[in-house]
């Protein structure tokens, strides 16, 4: 076989190559993560989620977090309705949800046997006197 064939087999395995990775992302469309299928709905939760955490900057409602050995304190500034979560950036069946009514004393008290171990996304929503406020920051549990 000379040169000439060769030059010919390559560049239709390169042809073949462009072929198969175009009909790939065609038909890949459907699980594009870029892309939310609800993005109205997801626009205006965001929206929701600023203004909260705008509340909390306003308010000087920013809480207190302390890791101990066992627990997972949070100390809020009033009596409040409560819903926190701790993603786990690394595996989404490790996220943890937990929700309620604070403590006589302001507190969240989460047992940390079950908030599982590692890096840790705190988000924290509560609503207090009629306001909502949200509270993001990351922890290594």
């Amino acid at each position: 076989m000379n040169w000439g064939y060769k030059l010919i087999a390559a560049g239709g395995l390169f042809i073949t190559f462009i072929l198969t990775m175009s009909l790939y992302m065609l038909y890949k469309k459907d699980r594009d993560t870029l892309v939310d299928e609800d993005y109205y709905q997801a626009g205006m939760q965001f929206g929701q989620k600023l203004e909260a955490q705008q509340n909390m900057v306003r308010d000087h409602m920013q809480p207190e977090v302390k890791v101990s050995k066992n627990l997972l304190l949070v100390r809020l500034r009033s009596a409040a309705h409560y819903e926190l979560t701790l993603l786990c950036p690394a595996d989404k069946r490790q996220d943890k949800r937990f929700s309620g009514k604070t403590t006589g004393n302001h507190l969240i008290v989460i047992d940390r046997a079950a908030t599982g171990a590692g890096h840790r996304q705190l988000e924290l929503t509560w609503q207090s006197a009629g306001k909502m406020y949200n509270y993001s920051k990351k922890l290594f549990l």
